[in-house]
């Protein structure tokens, strides 16, 4: 009696089938491997190129930050000596201006006085008049010699401004030709026009000294330096 074999020739061909295709697989052709070389070589070459740019991109960024230090070394002094000098032409230049205007000052302040004064007094006075509107009573001193002439415009401008009640307007001879005071229910009014040019020659002969004492330490410095 002859035993009876059973064989799968799907599954043999299958197997047979997939040993081709891993042998197919396993093997290389020289092409492949000059090709795989050449990929290699070539991935190395990249990567040796970017490690050699970052290496020179940080040398040149150190070597600029370098060169930016010393050069900022350099300008320092000599922004510190463009400064020292600017301040002294700057002190220099206001000495100069107060002192030509303290000059002009003084020598035409006298004139101020004289031929204005008393116009000064009563443009005060008159001005101030509407601060005492109301009030029941109203007191306004002069100089003397100035009274009869502002006298009738004072009280001109009184009454143009609706004011009704009593104006007394009087002598007064403490006063000089461009003060005038004035007094009235709530508030006073005390004004001299020689006082204002005193303190304006006073201001100004301050600031003079102060800006000649300040050219003077700038110039001390700029020696020392």
């Amino acid at each position: 009696m002859h035993p009876a074999f059973c064989r799968d020739f799907d599954e043999e061909h299958a197997a047979a089938r997939a040993h081709e295709e891993r042998a197919a697989r396993a093997r290389y052709t020289e092409e492949d491997l000059a090709a795989a070389i050449e990929a290699a070589r070539a991935e190395g070459q990249e990567a040796g190129r970017a490690k050699g740019h970052a290496a020179g991109a940080a040398e040149m960024r150190d070597t600029l930050l370098a060169r930016h230090a010393e050069a900022l070394e350099t300008l320092v002094p000599q922004l510190e000596t463009l400064l020292r000098d600017a301040a002294a032409h700057r002190a220099a230049l206001e000495a100069q201006v107060v002192d030509f205007v303290l000059s002009v000052c003084e020598q035409v302040f006298p004139e101020f006085l004289r031929t204005r004064a008393r116009d000064r007094a009563r443009e005060q006075v008159e001005d101030t008049l509407r601060l005492a509107l109301g009030s029941a009573t109203v007191r306004i001193r002069l100089a003397p010699d100035t009274l009869a002439a502002l006298r009738p415009r004072i009280e001109a401008a009184w009454h143009e401004r609706g004011a009704r009640g009593p104006l007394e307007i009087i002598g007064d001879e403490g006063l000089g030709e461009g003060d005038a005071r004035m007094e009235w229910d709530n508030g006073f009014m005390d004004y001299s026009f020689a006082e204002v040019c005193d303190r304006i020659l006073g201001a100004l002969r301050a600031r003079g000294a102060g800006a000649a004492a300040e050219q003077t330490n700038t110039t001390g410095s700029m020696t020392r330096g």
